[in-house]
């Protein structure tokens, strides 16, 4: 569980690395002949199984005998989320298993990105639930789910062509040095009036761009006192709702020569899950998926030099108080795996705080991250590292934050169930 001191770049970098792991049959998880299951979604009896399967459903919750499994296979949070809160409210205090089952939504061979929020949407339940045991498992072929080995001490797995996969959280050993300039082409910046947006955009006007397009929801004006007369003419604000795909069609119409995106679009609207409705959910996901699916779909005919996410540690940890947020970047983050997959550009960064603004910036937050390892970004020392990361093609997630590996990890051992922290710093 020791992590090597390294200097504050390559300190702050990581990945997830799927490892894969083989066991016998007595270290299986469950028992397809013994154990009995209750499931949550449509299966169809559809299963290569003998084992004793029974549908669940929000009408019927305080039937589930808590001796038994809970297989979620409904991949749609406005239906997970009403479920999950009548469990919540028949088994606050037991200690139940509880599996959420995606199809290819993350990791590789990537078909269903949407269904990775449901993930985002289980590690935060699983730091608000401690008592739970909450598991996610993506596979190739629902049916299969029983015929497979699962790991007993592992959270999350990923199963293709029976192997199981599992994560593990590697820190990049270098800093992502990049020698690409930036082009003379335009490039939008969603949230470009937003505090990372912002400087990142000034950022790149310093180091070539003349054309930078700031994309904001409510705004069309230059905030031109923090410009300086030299940096003006190189910026242009364009007012437009990124999850209306209309809106976005004509504003890409509108950018000659276009070589960048950087989607750094969002909000929150925070609560725990018990206390949550899904039009929260559904106000977070309006900037963040639907404008980076608008943005994917758009564009995946251009040659870009970046294609850029911004997502959030909290996809990678989970928030309590922010299920939303961590399911919507979780999406993002798969969205970056599936255009790889099919060989575009994409790149999702899992960012941490940062300290004058951004979306975790309240002295609260600050705190509770503190104490669990997670440090602060400052613009000052960390723009220039997200400028680089912004214009790499060697990764497809990467998270970037500064992280104290031994007080993070001891408290993803009392809470998150052991499964993240990979033991030693690996080169990309």
């Amino acid at each position: 569980w020791q992590m090597s001191q390294s200097n504050f770049a390559e300190n702050s970098l990581y990945r997830t690395k799927w490892v894969e792991k083989r066991q016998s049959i007595n270290e299986s998880l469950w028992s397809p002949d013994n154990d009995k299951f209750y499931v949550f979604g449509n299966f169809n009896g559809n299963f290569s199984t003998n084992a004793k399967i029974i549908s669940i459903s929000n009408e019927n919750v305080e039937s589930f005998e808590l001796s038994s499994y809970l297989l979620i296979l409904e991949t749609d949070l406005s239906l997970i989320l009403p479920f999950v809160q009548q469990l919540q409210q028949k088994f606050m205090t037991e200690k139940i298993h509880l599996f959420f089952i995606t199809n290819n939504a993350i990791c590789s061979n990537v078909s269903s990105p949407k269904e990775a929020g449901v993930w985002g949407f289980a590690r935060t339940l699983r730091l608000e639930m401690a008592n739970w045991f909450v598991s996610c498992i993506d596979i190739d072929d629902v049916s299969k789910i029983f015929s497979n080995l699962l790991l007993k001490d592992e959270p999350e797995q990923v199963l293709r062509n029976n192997i199981i996969s599992v994560p593990r959280m590697v820190a990049l050993t270098d800093s992502f040095e990049s020698n690409k300039k930036l082009s003379q082409g335009a490039y939008i910046i969603t949230g470009g009036l937003g505090y990372l947006g912002f400087h990142l955009a000034k950022k790149m006007a310093v180091n070539g761009a003349n054309d930078i397009v700031l994309i904001s929801s409510s705004r069309n004006t230059l905030p031109t006192e923090m410009l300086g007369d030299d940096l003006v003419k190189k910026f242009r604000v364009e007012k437009c709702d990124v999850s209306d795909f209309i809106q976005v069609k004509k504003l890409l119409e509108r950018c000659n020569n276009l070589k960048g995106i950087i989607h750094a679009a969002g909000v929150l609207d925070g609560g725990v899950i018990s206390n949550l409705d899904y039009s929260s959910y559904e106000r977070v996901y309006k900037p963040k998926v639907s404008g980076a699916l608008n943005l994917d779909h758009l564009t995946s005919n251009l040659n870009l030099d970046f294609f850029v996410l911004f997502s959030s540690i909290a996809s990678r940890f989970g928030s309590p108080g922010q299920s939303n947020y961590s399911a919507a970047n979780m999406v993002l983050d798969s969205i970056a795996e599936s255009r790889n997959y099919n060989g575009l550009i994409s790149l999702s960064l899992q960012l941490g705080p940062w300290i004058g603004g951004g979306m975790l910036e309240n002295e609260q937050t600050m705190n509770r991250l503190n104490n669990v390892g997670i440090k602060t970004l400052h613009v000052n020392t960390g723009m220039n590292q997200l400028l680089k990361l912004c214009m790499t093609r060697e990764e497809s997630i990467v998270m970037f934050c500064p992280i104290e590996d031994k007080k993070l990890s001891l408290s993803i051992q009392a809470v998150a169930k052991d499964c993240l922290l990979y033991t030693s710093p690996s080169p990309r």
